[in-house]
């Protein structure tokens, strides 16, 4: 849905900064900027559930997370085969450490966020074998292999809301083609 909402971004203006959000993660102080930098940048360092405190691991890359547009156009966006929980965000670690080297982090004072009760998602099939391959599909899985139809617009004041169809038939394509590389390369 990132790779969605990036896509069409880009025909309402000229944003060169993107806010990688999960809807579930609240800001809980000011002064974590959104903006973006020379290297990509994890805002969301700890989590806060109720009572309990959560630090993310060193190379997590999601729940919040600035991205600039070549940046994220250079790796191709997120991969399109993970569906459920799970993968998707290391995935896109693994593509911007890959070609930029590093992600920066905010520090714990400044990257807290109230992550809200939710129920969760089920587990994306077959999410670690797909991450193991994630090198072998960037060039072919992501904003270029892209498929979906929007369905409805909603612009507000804050925010443009987009809902869409992904139909899911490039997901098929992509394992296809991932597992005739694989077959050509063994």
């Amino acid at each position: 849905l990132f790779n969605i909402g990036f896509v069409e971004t880009q025909k309402y203006g000229a944003w060169t900064c993107y806010i990688l959000h999960d809807v579930d993660h609240l800001l809980t102080n000011k002064y974590n900027k959104y903006t973006c930098q020379d290297s990509p940048s994890q805002l969301s360092i700890l989590a806060i559930t109720g009572n309990k405190l959560k630090e993310r691991y060193w190379n997590y890359l999601g729940g919040v997370s600035a991205v600039s547009k070549l940046q994220f156009q250079t790796i191709n966006g997120f991969s399109n085969i993970y569906y459920g929980w799970g993968g998707e965000d290391d995935d896109l670690y693994n593509r911007l450490t890959h070609h930029f080297g590093n992600v920066t982090r905010r520090s714990r004072r400044v990257g807290q966020y109230e992550e809200l009760p939710h129920i969760e998602s089920e587990k994306s099939e077959d999410r670690r074998s797909k991450l193991f391959k994630w090198k072998d599909r960037m060039e072919f899985d992501g904003l270029n292999s892209l498929k979906y139809t929007i369905l409805e617009v909603e612009m507000h004041q804050l925010f443009t809301k987009f809902v869409a169809n992904t139909h899911g038939e490039h997901i098929d394509r992509a394992n296809i083609a991932l597992v005739k590389q694989i077959k050509t390369n063994a």
